[in-house]
């Protein structure tokens, strides 16, 4: 057994390799009994929020479905069989906000630029699909060699999922991490208006108008409410600490501290 604690490491494979890991797959379960279109978990820094969205994306991806298969070996949602019917199944598209800054506008929106560019260019196969409109093509390469306009990138993750889903035949997964850190930053540093203004048309054609989506799970500290940014969302479960579905997804509790502090004691 590994009692190493993955400080700092929120990598889910790597956590699995080499630390101690606190089983949080039930939360796999609970979603699957009942998850909404779009879930936002909000949780404090530092509470394992990457780490959760890391292990959602390794049990879903179609990538290795059989090398991630083994990751869950011995982990509580492995003997449930309903559940594991779902491993392996889906595209997964797993993006994080985390980091994403800059001192002005122009700045933030050169790192959205070049975010989506590899982004897009990692799932650029799904292009040989013929289902794909010339018009979307062209949008994806424009947005690929960084030539898009500021209206084709706030359409990335809709226009993604949309060639995602000619491809393989199966909407997407979105897996967003720190949905609102470059929103916060934005405030931080007086250029939120136009910050808001491409994360809500970015956010809308992904969650609210968009077909192609299976369902999604965003992960950030706060929702941002006053200025409507899931604006007309009506199938948004928002989970918080104290409130909502998935009270121990992030974190740990009283009793998996015990259990923690038992297993180092066990291996001094």
């Amino acid at each position: 057994m590994n009692v190493k604690i993955p400080i700092g490491t929120d990598d889910f494979s790597e956590v699995r390799e080499g630390y101690y890991f606190v089983d949080k797959t039930k939360f796999l379960v609970d979603f699957f009994h009942g998850h909404g279109k779009v879930t936002l978990i909000t949780r404090p820094r530092r509470f394992g929020k990457s780490l959760l969205m890391s292990m959602v994306h390794h049990f879903l991806t179609l990538e290795e479905p059989e090398k991630n298969r083994k990751l869950f070996d011995g982990l509580f949602v492995a003997d449930q069989s309903d559940i594991m019917k779902e491993q392996g199944t889906r595209p997964v598209v797993f993006l994080t906000l985390k980091g994403w800054g800059g001192l002005s506008w122009e700045a933030m929106h050169g790192t959205a630029a070049t975010i989506f560019s590899l982004l897009l260019g990692q799932w650029k196969h799904v292009l040989a699909s013929p289902k794909i409109s010339e018009e979307d093509r062209a949008t994806y390469l424009a947005i690929c060699a960084r030539r898009a306009t500021d209206d084709q990138l706030r359409l990335a993750l809709g226009l993604l999922t949309r060639c995602i889903e000619a491809y393989y035949g199966k909407k997407a997964v979105l897996l967003i991490d720190e949905y609102d850190a470059p929103i916060q930053y934005a405030w931080s540093n007086g250029y939120y208006k136009p910050a808001i203004d491409f994360f809500r048309v970015l956010y809308s054609n992904a969650f609210k108008t968009n077909p192609s989506l299976d369902f999604a799970i965003l992960t950030g500290v706060l929702r941002v409410a006053k200025e409507s940014i899931f604006s007309g969302l009506n199938n948004l479960k928002v989970s918080s600490v104290i409130s909502g579905p998935y009270p121990d997804a992030c974190g740990y509790t009283k009793a998996e501290v015990g259990k923690m502090a038992l297993a180092e004691q066990l291996f001094l």
